[in-house]
């Protein structure tokens, strides 16, 4: 294993410092595939369920003893207490990745990505509920964020998404990646089979996959989550 690159955030209330890493095996694929909701977490934990991880996004979180001599650039003894990872799986020529832990450094998380891996095709497993959603929509509903104007069904306005999947899509123009976020429009109590089938039909040309499998399996790994976190927002 080694560790190709770094970065480090302090959190909001600055009494925190999360330092980030990827550590693993250098990853060369034509497709990644980045989840960014509980949903989509649930469907990629599905489909790798049985795949050794190639590598990981490594979160290591400190507390500060002085968080102002920290911001203004002196030393000052940090002391770990938690690290958090977030795999990385490697199948055939598509790289899965679930971003279910960020810690509030989003951005040090995508430049990092972008980074690393340098990636050129990416699609982002998005999600919302119902009532969030302005306009008309069928549920589940699948639309297309993206700056390619072939992409349909468009997410319309003033439907916005935000969070570390907006932050993917933004950066993907600085390094010329082809960047499609798949926004799901759920019901308001969250997935279902049919709302997780929407992506999964979606991966079918990079993955060789059993939808209905993989579906239902992801809605029992979703309803384990929902049960431990109680209403669970996505």
């Amino acid at each position: 294993m080694k560790q190709i690159w770094d970065a480090s955030a302090l959190s909001e209330v600055d009494k925190t410092v999360t330092k980030v890493k990827y550590e693993g095996s250098e990853i060369k694929a034509n497709h990644f595939v980045l989840a960014t909701s509980p949903s989509s977490f649930a469907l990629i934990n599905s489909i790798t369920e049985k795949v050794k991880p190639s590598g990981a996004f490594v979160l290591d979180i400190y507390d500060l003893e002085d968080s102002c001599q920290y911001a203004n650039g002196d030393d000052t003894p940090l002391h770990h207490f938690k690290t958090i990872k977030n795999s990385v799986y490697l199948i055939n020529d598509t790289c899965l990745i679930a971003f279910e832990h960020i810690d509030g450094c989003q951005h040090e998380i995508v430049k990092l990505f972008y980074e690393t891996f340098k990636p050129t095709n990416l699609l982002i497993l998005n999600s919302m509920h119902r009532s969030l959603y302005h306009g008309e929509t069928d549920t589940p509903a699948l639309y297309i964020l993206s700056e390619m104007e072939s992409d349909s069904p468009k997410l319309a306005l003033p439907n916005i998404v935000c969070g570390i999947a907006s932050g993917f899509l933004s950066y993907a123009k600085l390094f010329n990646a082809k960047c499609q976020i798949l926004q799901v429009i759920e019901e308001d109590y969250g997935a279902s089979a049919s709302s997780i089938r929407l992506w999964a039909e979606k991966l079918l040309p990079i993955l060789e996959l059993n939808v209905d499998q993989v579906s239902a399996n992801a809605v029992k790994k979703y309803s384990l989550r929902s049960n431990d976190m109680g209403l669970l927002y996505t």
